[in-house]
């Protein structure tokens, strides 16, 4: 590449670099195989359509109840739910589908899976990035498309909202799920 460029810029071309030998990796600077504090860490909350706000509400509970930061993430911003009742099963909305990016989150809880392409984004490069993904059990086969199956490193499924941040504490003290296969050498 680098001779093409300087022929192209009419330049000379760069000599060839001898390989280097074998790296080590710092254990001071590594990532891998160490544990990190999850308190403070951003939540990804994505639901459908359909979701409800009991369902919404639970999670963000959690999130916050883990000192963690959560994000709802649905179709339209404002709120969630409907305060008519006066029981206060209200979330609030803090990206919708189009204001959202993976960098934003440390992982992502899925409530749905509508059919979005700006879903479809966030959650392949979650997947990419090797973040934690947490699912509902019953979301599970919207995801065989993005890769992720039973036993896929890093995801987890859990019946009931509340039980999210069970599920995800885990992965999260590990920063990334190392050992997901990297979907572009599989």
């Amino acid at each position: 590449l680098a001779v093409t460029v300087a022929e192209g810029l009419g330049l000379p071309a760069p000599r060839k670099v001898p390989a280097t030998a074998e790296v080590t990796t710092s254990p001071a600077l590594s990532q891998v195989g160490r544990e990190w504090p999850v308190e403070g860490r951003q939540i990804g909350v994505l639901v459908g359509p359909d979701t409800g706000a009991a369902e919404a509400r639970a999670v963000v509970d959690a999130v916050f109840g883990a000192d963690m930061v959560p994000l709802v993430i649905a179709p339209r911003g404002g709120v969630l739910g409907d305060d008519d009742a006066g029981d206060g099963d209200t979330v609030a909305v803090s990206r919708t589908y189009r204001t959202q990016r993976s960098i934003e989150f440390d992982a992502l809880v899925l409530l749905g899976t509508p059919a979005d392409p700006n879903v479809d984004v966030l959650i392949g490069e979650m997947f990419r990035h090797k973040k934690a993904i947490a699912h509902l059990a019953g979301v599970s086969a919207d995801l065989v498309d993005f890769g992720i199956t039973d036993g896929t490193p890093g995801v987890v499924s859990f019946d009931e909202p509340g039980g999210a941040v069970e599920a995800l504490a885990p992965l999260l003290a590990t920063h990334r799920a190392w050992d997901r296969p990297d979907p572009a050498r599989v």
